[in-house]
This record gives structure tokens, sequence and C-alpha cells, in this order.
């Protein structure tokens, strides 16, 4: 999907795009998703994005990303957040003739901008969803499975619906004061509130 379409995805089950806090957040959630779908070889979709005010020449961040650029990239569900970690020469801001506005972590945990729209890419969740069953098989060949891993190392619960690689994957990223969490909804499922980018 593309990277407003995984946000409109992850609105509709009541989170947002996957954010990280710090470097911790990332290793977690990187090898729990490598430890869950296998050989994790793909980028996700992850919820920061350039901020361009109207007034902004693609051109003169495009030539001085180091100086300018990474201050452009704000996290959708918390602007306030400073951490990023970026792949080397990265943020780049654009490609040929597209503009990267849009982020992706990529399988070692680093971050790259890319074009938002042009791209199709699995893509990762945060925040509390709700389950009508809780599934809890390893993925095998020809099966569209979802699984959910917990671990002890964090308060994070991942879930990862998988098709297949080249179509998408949802991780599901739940920061909790419980270690243990039901599957079954308690209660209706929360409306995100609306992001305005």
């Amino acid at each position: 999907v593309t990277w407003s379409q995984a946000k409109a995805n992850c609105i509709n089950r009541g989170m947002n795009l996957l954010s990280f806090r710090n470097i911790k957040e990332v290793e977690h959630v990187r090898q729990s998703v490598e430890s869950k779908v296998g050989r994790y070889d793909f980028p996700l979709w992850i919820g920061m994005r350039r901020n361009r005010s109207e007034d902004e020449s693609y051109e003169y961040f495009d030539y001085y990303p180091e100086e300018n650029l990474d201050n452009k990239f704000k996290w959708i569900d918390e602007p306030d957040n400073s951490f990023k970690n970026w792949n080397d020469r990265e943020p780049s801001g654009s490609w040929g003739h597209e503009s990267e506005e849009c982020v992706e972590m990529k399988n070692t945990g680093k971050f790259n901008d890319i074009n938002c729209d042009n791209y199709k890419k699995p893509y990762g969740c945060s925040g509390h969803e709700t389950f009508d069953t809780p599934i809890t098989t390893a993925p095998t060949a020809g099966e569209n499975p979802s699984v959910v891993v917990s671990t002890t190392s964090s308060d994070f619960e991942v879930v990862s619906s998988k098709q297949t690689v080249s179509s998408s994957i949802i991780i599901g990223v739940s920061r909790s004061t419980t270690k243990e969490q039901s599957l079954k909804p308690k209660e209706p499922a929360r409306v995100a509130p609306k992001i305005k980018l």
C-alpha cells in the first residue's frame, strides 16, 4: 500500500503509523518482525513525514539535506519527538524527479525518505488494536495467518498479519503497562484522532 493508504488503514484500526522514541524500540520491532515472519528483507512505512510549508522550494532543501532537511521530518503522532535513525546520507529529499516526503524503515532499522505515492510497501501501526479472536499460530507457506508474540524485554506486543511480503504486513505495537492483554475486545475500538499534515 502507499504511505497514505497505510496511514488510513492504521487509523481505521484505532492506531497510527508506527513511531519510535529510541533505538531500543526500533530494535525490538525489527527483531520481533524477523522472528515471526522469517527473513526480514523488506522496508516498512513508518509514521514520519516531511512537513513542507507552502513557501519552501524543493531545490534548496534537496541540495543541502544535512543542514536543513532533517528537522523538516516529524512523527505524525508525536511532533515533538526528535528521535530519528537515518541511514547514511539520508534524508536526501529527492531521487531524480521524485520528491521524498515519507519515511520507510529498512530491515536494518535505519530510516530512509522516499516518495509517498509511487511505492507500495508493508507498514507498521502503533497504538492499541482489538481483536475478535486471538490467533497465535506461526506463519506457514500459502497461509495468511496472524501472529501474536509477547516479549518480556519490554512493554511491547507485536502483531503481524502476513499475506505476502510484497503486498502487506501490519505490525501493531502497543506500549502497555501490563505484559498480558486480552485479545478479545472489552469495549468498542476507539477512534483515533484526526491527524493533520
